[in-house]
């Protein structure tokens, strides 16, 4: 990710969700994380999608 893409990932979350901290963001990475087990297991094409909300919190929470 460059800085371009970083800086509208964390602009788009700072507007959709602004009561948001990097701890509920941290709290809902690990239900993802979660989610990314259960795919992984079961070979559930899913999984592309769960690593990507797994990107974008960590982009949140170090934008935090």
């Amino acid at each position: 990710m460059n800085k371009q893409q970083f800086e509208a990932i964390t602009a788009w979350q700072t507007e959709t969700f602004p009561q948001a901290t990097a701890f509920s963001k941290a709290a809902h990475l690990e239900q993802e994380v979660q989610e990314v087990r259960e795919a992984t297991e079961t070979g559930d094409p899913s999984i592309r999608l769960e690593i990507a909300d797994c990107f974008l919190l960590l982009a949140g929470i170090a934008n935090k």
